[in-house]
């Protein structure tokens, strides 16, 4: 048994050439191709593999009375790692990592081919297992991957193509994608494992992890400048979705950390997926000694929504809502500082704003273009409570396109006051409804996250979704 890690031995000369020559203006992560035996289970193994990465909450696709599935709920115990095991794709949990039973896909392709693109277009790692995920997988998805991924997986063909096919021994998959939003195809990664056995699936599972991880910190120091080096001259950071794209800048702040991506469905009356949303916070930091001591924590928040097409009717984005609550009734030492945007506006298609905080020169600026209809906005804010709010509505909206917007907003711990040392204790909330024929009702369950902010690091004291 072997595990070979983002190559095939017969393919790796060929995708690194069709890669450079699709995507030269993207950092593809390619590692060189290993061999290792995996014999050991043993909890200090899988505990290894953990060290410096965070623990994933692992969300199973299948049925424990499958030996696959039941070794790896047997594994993922032994090291306290959270899971869920589901017949179905969860409709509200915060997965950090999918694994599917491969025997699972061929019963209705259709819908776990579209839950599985929709996934690896939010960025999570699927984790395909069984005597025969190899192939299984890329029946599947085999043309998505050719048209969006960065490195195509396969066998080397005639004439330097790669087929989109594995040896049959490949019994574990590992896909994830890196959602680089200002280009066409996102930077692609790999784990496959051949004859592995389902007594070593956690050890497969944990290490596709740790990979796919790796693989975020290469990607993340390849494309991005760190936060203490941005100056106004340098490439500011680029986000970008099908229906809005957004330029985001931040001077003089330090990052702490992020949360999420969390995210929430809703699916229409016959069981079909109708629109999704997706959260996730950015956290960063700037400090005053004279006067002072101050802190002044920023929360770079970002909320995406799409809506699907269903064989019933289509869903497009109607509404999204995000609200913020530093309990500042209770903790006056976190003193509301600032927000944006403000006021109200409706059928934008251009949003810009600039936020600073106490320190000379230590703000965040953010535009966004809106390519696919328009979008409004009205805030509201109650300082003496600590708590401010957002609400978008989408205008012209269609299905399948995503919708993202990034409000922010500060806060300064006052030592002066109770509460006025880190960490910034806060909680943060996310709606959205999506449109049909009908009308503006249809609604996932809210997305809330509770975090502890401090000045290096971020802690998540509760999510729900």
């Amino acid at each position: 048994m072997r595990r070979i890690t983002f190559a095939l031995i017969g393919a790796v000369l060929i995708m690194m050439v069709l890669a450079a020559s699709l995507m030269p203006q993207l950092y593809v992560l390619h590692k060189q191709m290993t061999h290792e035996q995996i014999t050991n289970g043993s909890a200090s193994s899988l505990l290894s593999l953990l060290n410096g990465v965070p623990k994933p909450t692992v969300c199973v696709i299948g049925s424990l009375s499958n030996p696959y599935v039941a070794s790896m709920a047997r594994g993922l115990s032994m090291v306290s790692v959270p899971y869920t095991v589901e017949s179905s794709f969860p409709v509200n949990a915060s997965c950090s990592m999918i694994v599917i039973e491969d025997d699972l896909l061929s019963l209705n392709s259709s819908y776990y081919r579209h839950e599985i693109i929709n996934y690896l277009e939010r960025g999570l790692p699927i984790e395909v297992v069984g005597p025969n995920a190899g192939n299984t997988l890329l029946n599947l998805i085999g043309d998505f991957i050719s048209k969006r991924a960065t490195v195509v997986i396969g066998e080397a063909g005639p004439n330097k193509t790669v087929i989109p096919r594995l040896p049959s021994g490949i019994t574990a998959i590992m896909v994830a994608m890196i959602p680089s939003r200002n280009v066409s195809r996102f930077v692609t990664g790999w784990d496959i494992f051949e004859g592995l056995t389902p007594n070593n699936l956690t050890y497969a599972v944990l290490r596709s992890w740790r990979d796919y991880n790796g693989m975020l910190m290469n990607v993340n120091n390849k494309l991005y400048v760190p936060v203490s080096t941005l100056t106004l001259s340098v490439p500011r950071i680029e986000l970008q979705s099908s229906a809005t794209s957004m330029t985001v800048f931040i001077q003089g702040f330090t990052y702490v950390g992020y949360v999420g991506w969390y995210s929430s469905s809703v699916y229409d009356w016959f069981g079909y997926l109708a629109g999704e949303q997706w959260a996730m916070v950015k956290f960063y930091y700037a400090y005053q000694q004279s006067p002072g001591p101050y802190w002044w924590f920023l929360n770079l928040i970002q909320h995406e929504v799409e809506g699907f097409p269903t064989p019933s009717i289509g869903f497009s984005p109607c509404s999204a809502g995000e609200g913020v609550n530093a309990y500042s009734n209770t903790l006056p030492g976190q003193v509301f500082w600032g927000a944006a945007p403000t006021g109200s506006s409706s059928g934008q298609q251009t949003i810009s704003y600039t936020l600073g905080a106490g320190p000379s020169g230590v703000y965040v600026q953010m535009t966004e273009t809106v390519t696919q209809g328009t979008i409004g906005w009205g805030y509201s804010g109650n300082p003496s409570l600590g708590q401010d709010s957002w609400n978008w509505n989408f205008y012209n909206a269609v299905p399948d396109y995503t919708y993202t917007v990034i409000p922010s907003d500060i806060f300064m711990l006052d030592p002066s006051k109770p509460g006025g040392y880190p960490p910034l204790y806060e909680t943060i909330n996310f709606t959205s409804t999506f449109t049909n024929w009908l009308g503006c009702w249809t609604s996932p369950s809210p997305i809330t996250i509770t975090v502890d902010v401090y000045t290096n690091q971020v802690t998540v004291l509760g999510a729900s979704t």
